[in-house]
């Protein structure tokens, strides 16, 4: 009797912690992301409403050889946001589908979010793009996203 009472105490401070936004808590206004605009760099960001907590999203793809690219993603936390992470991955498509090819995976606490990576094996013809994909925390609550960047060609 008396376990049932505390697990009943449990879940009911659970719901009410999840029931609790985290844009409760004001977010203090920042200037946009800067995406790489460099030659070569392609890059697909886009805004997201203020009821999440993060902005400017973004992942990047390009050629630094006839076999080699370099891709990055990232985004920047909001005031509310307690840790971010973020999953890089190169995809090559091929027999109609994208496939993984390499990944990296970033955890932080430190805004923003940038993840890193290469790679050298790209194959004459094949097309290849890099994705993010992001969790954002705010205590129990967490939001994804899943910034794609522009096709490139290997060769």
């Amino acid at each position: 009797m008396k376990t049932n009472r505390i697990l009943a105490t449990v879940l009911a401070a659970a719901s009410l912690l999840s029931a609790l936004p985290c844009s409760a808590v004001s977010a203090a206004s920042k200037p946009a992301a800067l995406i790489p605009t460099a030659s070569g760099v392609s890059a697909s960001p886009y805004e997201i409403s203020d009821d999440n907590y993060y902005r400017n999203p973004y992942a990047t793809i390009r050629k630094t050889g006839s076999s080699k690219c370099s891709y990055n993603g990232g985004a920047e936390f909001k005031s509310v946001t307690t840790k971010m992470k973020g999953i890089l991955i190169l995809e090559e498509y091929r027999d109609g589908h994208w496939y993984e090819v390499k990944r990296k995976e970033v955890t932080t606490t430190t805004n923003p979010l940038y993840v890193s990576d290469s790679y050298s094996g790209m194959v004459s013809g094949r097309k290849y793009r890099s994705r993010l994909y992001l969790y954002a925390y705010c205590g129990v609550v967490w939001e994804f996203a899943s910034p794609v960047s522009d096709i490139i060609t290997g060769g």
